[in-house]
Protein backbone atom coordinates (compact mmCIF):
# COMPACT_ATOMS: atom_id res chain seq x y z
CA UNK A 1 0.00 0.00 0.00
CA UNK A 2 2.52 2.58 -1.06
CA UNK A 3 1.39 5.91 -2.46
CA UNK A 4 -1.70 7.90 -1.67
CA UNK A 5 -4.11 5.96 -3.92
CA UNK A 6 -5.77 2.79 -2.53
CA UNK A 7 -5.09 -0.53 -4.26
CA UNK A 8 -8.61 -0.97 -5.69
CA UNK A 9 -8.49 2.52 -7.25
CA UNK A 10 -4.99 1.78 -8.56
CA UNK A 11 -6.33 -1.33 -10.34
CA UNK A 12 -8.98 0.76 -12.09
CA UNK A 13 -6.37 3.31 -13.13
CA UNK A 14 -4.10 0.61 -14.53
CA UNK A 15 -7.00 -0.75 -16.62
CA UNK A 16 -7.63 2.76 -17.96
CA UNK A 17 -3.91 3.15 -18.65
CA UNK A 18 -3.93 0.00 -20.79
CA UNK A 19 -6.99 1.26 -22.69
CA UNK A 20 -5.32 4.64 -23.30
CA UNK A 21 -2.42 3.20 -25.30
CA UNK A 22 -4.15 3.36 -28.72
CA UNK A 23 -5.32 6.98 -28.45
CA UNK A 24 -3.99 9.90 -30.51
CA UNK A 25 -3.39 13.01 -28.37
CA UNK A 26 -3.22 16.49 -29.87
CA UNK A 27 -2.51 19.37 -27.44
CA UNK A 28 -4.64 22.46 -28.05
CA UNK A 29 -3.17 24.51 -25.19
CA UNK A 30 -1.23 23.86 -21.98
CA UNK A 31 -4.13 22.06 -20.29
CA UNK A 32 -6.57 21.41 -23.16
CA UNK A 33 -6.23 18.32 -25.38
CA UNK A 34 -8.08 16.66 -28.25
CA UNK A 35 -7.91 12.87 -27.80
CA UNK A 36 -8.95 10.75 -30.78
CA UNK A 37 -9.65 7.04 -30.97
CA UNK A 38 -7.77 5.95 -34.09
CA UNK A 39 -10.04 3.18 -35.47
CA UNK A 40 -13.27 5.18 -35.15
CA UNK A 41 -11.84 8.74 -35.43
CA UNK A 42 -14.15 9.73 -32.57
CA UNK A 43 -12.67 12.62 -30.57
CA UNK A 44 -12.89 13.72 -26.93
CA UNK A 45 -11.88 17.05 -25.42
CA UNK A 46 -9.94 16.85 -22.15
CA UNK A 47 -9.22 19.81 -19.87
CA UNK A 48 -6.74 18.70 -17.20
CA UNK A 49 -6.93 22.03 -15.35
CA UNK A 50 -10.71 21.76 -14.84
CA UNK A 51 -10.55 17.94 -14.64
CA UNK A 52 -13.16 17.44 -17.34
CA UNK A 53 -13.62 15.22 -20.38
CA UNK A 54 -16.45 15.09 -22.90
CA UNK A 55 -16.99 11.39 -22.09
CA UNK A 56 -18.09 12.62 -18.59
CA UNK A 57 -16.36 9.71 -16.86
CA UNK A 58 -13.69 12.03 -15.41
CA UNK A 59 -16.32 14.28 -13.78
CA UNK A 60 -18.75 11.58 -12.63
CA UNK A 61 -16.31 9.14 -11.02
CA UNK A 62 -13.64 11.55 -9.86
CA UNK A 63 -11.05 9.29 -11.51
CA UNK A 64 -9.15 10.13 -14.70
CA UNK A 65 -10.64 8.39 -17.74
CA UNK A 66 -8.51 6.81 -20.47
CA UNK A 67 -8.56 10.08 -22.42
CA UNK A 68 -7.32 12.09 -19.42
CA UNK A 69 -4.59 9.52 -18.73
CA UNK A 70 -3.45 9.75 -22.36
CA UNK A 71 -3.42 13.57 -22.14
CA UNK A 72 -1.48 13.48 -18.84
CA UNK A 73 1.10 11.10 -20.29
CA UNK A 74 1.53 13.50 -23.24
CA UNK A 75 2.67 16.18 -20.76
CA UNK A 76 4.74 13.63 -18.75
CA UNK A 77 2.47 14.07 -15.70
CA UNK A 78 1.49 11.33 -13.27
CA UNK A 79 -2.12 10.31 -13.80
CA UNK A 80 -2.54 9.61 -10.07
CA UNK A 81 -2.40 13.36 -9.33
CA UNK A 82 -5.76 13.75 -11.09
CA UNK A 83 -7.59 11.39 -8.71
CA UNK A 84 -10.31 13.20 -6.74
CA UNK A 85 -9.55 13.84 -3.04
CA UNK A 86 -12.51 11.67 -2.03
CA UNK A 87 -10.69 8.56 -3.26
CA UNK A 88 -7.36 9.23 -1.51
CA UNK A 89 -6.10 7.27 1.50
CA UNK A 90 -5.62 10.33 3.68
CA UNK A 91 -9.28 11.30 3.27
CA UNK A 92 -10.40 7.83 4.34
CA UNK A 93 -7.92 7.88 7.23
CA UNK A 94 -9.60 11.02 8.60
CA UNK A 95 -12.95 9.24 8.84
CA UNK A 96 -11.61 6.64 11.27
CA UNK A 97 -9.17 8.87 13.14
CA UNK A 98 -11.40 9.29 16.22
CA UNK A 99 -12.18 6.69 18.84
CA UNK A 100 -14.87 4.22 17.81
CA UNK A 101 -16.41 2.59 20.86
CA UNK A 102 -18.00 -0.85 20.68
CA UNK A 103 -21.73 -1.24 21.28
CA UNK A 104 -22.26 -1.90 24.99
CA UNK A 105 -24.06 -4.94 26.37
CA UNK A 106 -27.72 -4.06 27.20
CA UNK A 107 -27.21 -5.50 30.69
CA UNK A 108 -24.52 -2.92 31.41
CA UNK A 109 -26.60 0.12 30.38
CA UNK A 110 -28.07 2.06 33.29
CA UNK A 111 -31.64 3.24 32.66
CA UNK A 112 -32.92 6.13 34.85
CA UNK A 113 -35.60 5.23 37.44
CA UNK A 114 -38.20 7.70 36.07
CA UNK A 115 -38.07 5.99 32.67
CA UNK A 116 -38.50 2.55 34.23
CA UNK A 117 -41.69 3.68 36.04
CA UNK A 118 -43.39 5.19 32.97
CA UNK A 119 -46.50 3.29 31.86
CA UNK A 120 -46.90 2.94 28.13
CA UNK A 121 -50.37 2.46 26.68
CA UNK A 122 -51.46 1.54 23.18
CA UNK A 123 -52.72 4.31 20.90
CA UNK A 124 -56.26 5.54 21.54
CA UNK A 125 -57.31 5.34 17.89
CA UNK A 126 -57.85 2.13 16.00
CA UNK A 127 -57.06 1.38 12.42
CA UNK A 128 -59.94 0.60 10.12
CA UNK A 129 -60.23 -2.92 8.82
CA UNK A 130 -59.72 -3.79 5.20
CA UNK A 131 -58.15 -1.98 2.34
CA UNK A 132 -58.52 1.82 2.39
CA UNK A 133 -60.86 3.33 -0.19
CA UNK A 134 -59.47 5.24 -3.13
CA UNK A 135 -60.42 8.89 -3.21
CA UNK A 136 -59.72 9.94 -6.75
CA UNK A 137 -59.78 13.43 -8.20
CA UNK A 138 -62.65 14.15 -10.54
CA UNK A 139 -61.96 14.86 -14.20
CA UNK A 140 -62.89 18.13 -15.83
CA UNK A 141 -66.63 18.17 -16.43
CA UNK A 142 -67.35 15.26 -14.09
CA UNK A 143 -70.12 15.89 -11.57
CA UNK A 144 -69.51 14.78 -7.96
CA UNK A 145 -72.07 12.17 -6.93
CA UNK A 146 -73.22 11.90 -10.56
CA UNK A 147 -74.67 8.87 -12.31
CA UNK A 148 -74.21 5.67 -10.42
CA UNK A 149 -72.96 2.53 -12.06
CA UNK A 150 -75.67 0.46 -13.68
CA UNK A 151 -75.36 -3.27 -13.28
CA UNK A 152 -74.67 -5.24 -16.40
CA UNK A 153 -77.97 -7.13 -16.36
CA UNK A 154 -80.10 -4.00 -16.07
CA UNK A 155 -78.14 -2.35 -18.88
CA UNK A 156 -78.75 -5.39 -21.08
CA UNK A 157 -82.52 -5.33 -20.47
CA UNK A 158 -82.67 -1.63 -21.34
CA UNK A 159 -80.83 -2.31 -24.59
CA UNK A 160 -83.14 -5.21 -25.43
CA UNK A 161 -86.23 -3.06 -24.97
CA UNK A 162 -84.85 -0.27 -27.12
CA UNK A 163 -83.64 -2.47 -29.95
CA UNK A 164 -86.55 -4.94 -30.03
CA UNK A 165 -88.27 -5.14 -33.39
CA UNK A 166 -91.48 -6.90 -34.21
CA UNK A 167 -91.02 -10.25 -35.86
CA UNK A 168 -91.84 -10.44 -39.53
CA UNK A 169 -95.01 -12.40 -40.13
CA UNK A 170 -94.92 -15.31 -42.43
CA UNK A 171 -97.15 -14.89 -45.34
CA UNK A 172 -99.09 -17.99 -46.13
CA UNK A 173 -99.12 -18.98 -49.77
CA UNK A 174 -102.69 -18.60 -50.92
Amino acid sequence: MKGNVPDNIQKILVEQLVLSTGLLVMPCSTWLFEVTHRPTNFGFTVDLDKRTCTCLEFQKLGLPCRHAIAAASCRNMQYTMFVCKHHLKETWAETVRGIILPVPDPKDVEVPAEILTVDLYPPTTKRTKGRPGIKRKLSAGEIPGGAKNISRTSAQTVLRKVTRRPLARKLSPE
